[in-house]
């Protein structure tokens, strides 16, 4: 059977059971240059220490540091044998130094993939590289380290920030979420037929791309454009000096311009009891975003940009607190967006929480969209081999999401250890750190709302007998009558995978007819 993410992943776990004196010292280099309080980390020197530590020391010769991890081609064989890790200074330089650890780790567990795996890491069973071998590793990293290693960075802030460049379409897509219509890029590169998604569009809306928002040329750019094309872009201060006609004062007012000090917004400067702004006899309403010239100030700068900035959040606008935008982007996620909830047993929830603002702009559309959420998603945990995690430590937030959740998943990683390989597998030899009676024990009491729990399971070992693996389920006796035990994803060998997947729906069975045991 050829090595897979997830026996490579339990191989890298297997040896933090019982750390070498090599770990030893990495890892407290490690903990002394995590807590020394610096603002900067040398990414190189952790990387040689996370390779010992966390990676069987399979990185370092082959694994070139420089967040993303590709395979780069040898000058020499011209084939690609080489693996480099990016991290992006522009998303990072000014992030917290704990992305910068965490993006690291996350990369470097790709790495260790690419080396273990070959290229079928990138094709896993996600084929995105996140799959089950990947969650475990970063599960057990963030577990002996208290780090916070996801599968999707949070930097979209970030990103954003990047995504200068936007297109809307005029067809009918312009007024569906979640994207109403727009593509944001950080290259200048138009919506065209290389992109794999633009057949779709032709055929289903039809409309075409218009450019709506770019970047400020840079400097080089402006003195590469003709005569022609930078004239109207210079700032001509006697504009500050120029009165028109139609905006002449009446009455007897002073010639002097108005002076507006540097922090002193116009509106503020303007602003009086009656709501309006006075200044040399002309009233200008204060909501108004298209007042013309006043006399003595300085140019305002163009609407255009600003409109822009705002039509980017508001494109359609909820009819109570025009948050419509973050609704739809809220309940249209396709992809998971937290993975896992730092060291604690949840590792991955289909869809992130309701934004801010929408909570305290909006109760009522909230409430509608919480209830929605809650039914709709699906808590996932992965069984872990070296740790007893419970729930009393979560945050506030996690426990709450714990006591609404309806839906839960858990993940049972079935094999044996490395040192046990050479025994007879007669008796089932491996367990899982009373992790499954844990878990049980603290959805029982933290989750009141829960009502479905689906048992999946990951089976890497051969000729066990089903009686010992059902000593490892005996805690799901508790759950019976309580909550409803669905069957999840089964994966073992050809032979064994269909039989395993039949005993465990009718054991999961025979516990959802159960009577509800007295508290």
């Amino acid at each position: 059977m050829s090595t897979i993410d997830e026996h490579a992943a339990l191989r890298a776990i297997a040896t933090l059971e019982r750390l070498s004196s090599a770990q030893q010292d990495a890892l407290r280099a490690v903990t002394a240059i995590v807590s020394n309080g610096e603002p900067f980390v040398d990414v190189h020197e952790l990387f040689a220490l996370y390779d010992t530590l966390y990676f069987r020391a399979l990185l370092l010769s082959r694994v070139q540091c420089a967040g993303i991890c590709e395979l780069s081609k040898d000058p020499e064989s011209g084939k690609y044998t080489r693996i480099r890790l990016k991290l992006s200074t522009p998303l990072l330089q000014y992030r917290p130094r704990s992305d910068t650890i965490n993006t690291l780790l996350h990369e470097a567990i790709h790495a260790y993939f690419f080396i273990t795996t070959s290229w079928t890491h990138s094709r896993g069973d996600d084929g995105t590289g996140h799959g089950v071998g990947f969650q475990l590793l970063a599960d057990a990293i963030n577990s002996h380290g208290n780090y916070k290693v996801t599968i999707y960075h949070t930097f979209h802030d970030e990103v954003n920030s990047y995504r200068t460049h936007v297109w809307k379409c005029n067809g009918p897509c312009h007024t569906q979420p979640p994207f109403f219509g727009l593509v944001k890029r950080s290259m200048n590169r138009a919506p065209a037929k290389s992109d794999t998604w633009f057949a779709k569009h032709q055929a289903e809306c039809g409309g075409t791309y218009t450019k709506i928002q770019e970047p400020a040329p840079t400097k080089k750019q402006l003195q590469a454009m003709t005569a022609k094309e930078r004239a109207g872009r210079q700032k001509n201060k006697l504009d500050t000096w120029v009165t028109p006609k139609s905006a002449q004062a009446q009455g007897s007012t002073s010639n002097k311009p108005i002076d507006l000090s540097e922090d002193e917004t116009p509106s503020a400067a303007l602003q009086t009891r009656s709501g309006t702004g006075s200044v040399l006899g002309l009233a200008v309403p204060l909501a108004s975003c298209s007042a013309p010239p006043i006399p003595g100030q300085k140019r305002l700068r163009s609407n255009q940009g600003h409109d822009t900035v705002v039509q980017k959040k508001l494109l359609v606008d909820c009819p109570i607190c025009k948050l419509r935008l973050e609704i739809y982007d809220f309940m249209s996620r396709p992809v998971p967006k937290s993975y896992p909830l730092g060291p604690l047993p949840i590792s991955s929830i289909d869809q992130r929480a309701p934004p801010l603002a929408l909570i305290a702009t909006c109760r009522i559309i909230h409430d509608e969209i919480l209830a929605h959420f809650y039914t709709k998603v699906t808590f996932r945990a992965i069984a872990q081999s070296i740790h007893s995690i419970r729930l009393e430590g979560a945050d506030r937030i996690t426990l709450n999401a714990i006591q609404r959740a309806k839906k839960f998943e858990m993940r049972l990683i079935w094999s044996v250890t490395p040192q046990l390989l050479g025994q007879e597998f007669t008796e089932w030899p491996y367990s899982m750190s009373r992790w499954l009676d844990d878990m049980v024990s603290s959805l029982l009491q933290k989750a009141p709302s829960l009502e479905s729990v689906t048992v999946s399971v990951t089976e890497v070992s051969e000729g066990v007998a089903w009686e010992h693996k059902k000593k490892m389920l005996r805690p799901l006796e508790r759950m019976g009558g309580r909550v409803h035990l669905l069957v999840g994803e089964v994966i073992a060998t050809d032979e064994e995978e269909a039989e395993l997947k039949e005993r465990l729906g009718a054991y999961l069975k025979e516990l959802n007819s159960a009577a509800l045991p007295g508290l």
